[in-house]
């Protein structure tokens, strides 16, 4: 296991490194000067021309792009153009709310998805399957910045129960991460769902019944277990999505998360901030698939990595 978890991030610098090439390239291609945004063209032109220099803006791309992984590499992601701040501290400044967002809406995916999956697989055909389902195909199908929105009227302006934005006390916390919960519970409902009923089919199910074992033991002991491989996958996933930033989430309810300073480095053509964002969460995404690769073994012996 240790072998395979080190040539797993062995392989995944040659994967970053290219995915910083990727992303310093084409925003080095964008049409406009950032230093002309900075500025808001309100500076002479001489000004200018020696802060570009300063900042190495005149130097050929490869150039930069050697002295961005140079320094990357010691911890300076570089300096924001808008924040005029360390990137990484603007980083690790938006990180902790993301986290409580993920993590927040996480319990309510999972503690809805997973339970909803079992049960309508065990009562498939039944009112309960077709009522359960109904309710997880609505949180998949309507887009998020909708939920987003009717649940911002109907409980913080028509009811004034809720805040409608920021994310200073508890209270800020339970929309949005009930909004990011519903919409990503009915993959994980009718996921866990579909993989029940197909290894339900199998022999040693029929197996476990015949020898008497009880209804709950077979599905907690050895149905659910076995489907829930390809749900660790798409739960990798999620956890990678929400904690690289909920552009969309933290933009309707004012979250200053990694996906909102994203957002606000793309329109002000905040390279270096942008950047260091993408390179951050790549890595989150990253281990979010190795440690999803590491928990298969977990949930199935047969499973060995070399």
């Amino acid at each position: 296991m240790l072998k395979y978890i080190v040539s797993r991030i062995l392989v995944m610098v040659p994967i970053l490194l290219g995915i910083v090439l990727a992303i310093f390239f084409l925003l080095n291609v964008l049409p406009g000067d950032p230093v002309s945004l900075m500025m808001k063209d309100k500076i002479k032109p001489d000004v200018i021309d020696n802060l570009r220099e300063r900042m190495r803006l005149n130097d050929p791309w490869y150039v930069r792009f050697a002295v961005y992984v140079a320094n990357a590499l010691k911890g300076d992601l570089g300096y924001s153009y808008r924040y005029h701040r360390e990137v990484k501290d603007l980083i690790m400044g938006a990180f902790p709310n993301t986290v409580k967002l993920a993590f927040a809406a996480l319990a309510i995916s999972w503690g809805i998805g997973i339970p909803t999956g079992i049960i309508a697989a065990v009562r498939k055909g039944k009112l309960s399957d077709s009522v359960l389902m109904t309710f997880s195909l609505a949180g998949v199908s309507m887009p998020i910045f909708w939920i987003g929105l009717l649940m911002q009227y109907i409980f913080a302006y028509k009811l004034g129960a809720l805040p409608t934005s920021g994310f200073s006390t508890l209270k800020h916390l339970i929309l949005p991460a009930f909004v990011l919960g519903w919409s990503s519970s009915g993959g994980i409902a009718r996921m866990v769902r579909a993989n029940m009923l197909e290894v339900m089919k199998h022999d040693y199910i029929r197996t476990a019944r015949s020898k008497g074992l009880g209804e709950t033991r077979v599905v907690f002991g050895h149905a659910l277990r076995n489907s829930m491989l390809p749900v660790v996958t798409m739960m990798a996933s999620q956890v990678s999505w929400l904690l690289s930033g909920a552009v969309v989430t933290e933009s309707i309810f004012a979250i200053p998360g990694l996906g909102r300073i994203s957002v606000d480095a793309i329109t002000n053509r905040d390279m270096p901030l942008l950047q260091g964002t993408v390179i951050f969460t790549t890595v989150l995404i990253m281990l979010s698939n190795l440690i999803a690769d590491i928990a298969y073994g977990f949930l199935d012996p047969r499973i060995r990595y070399q």
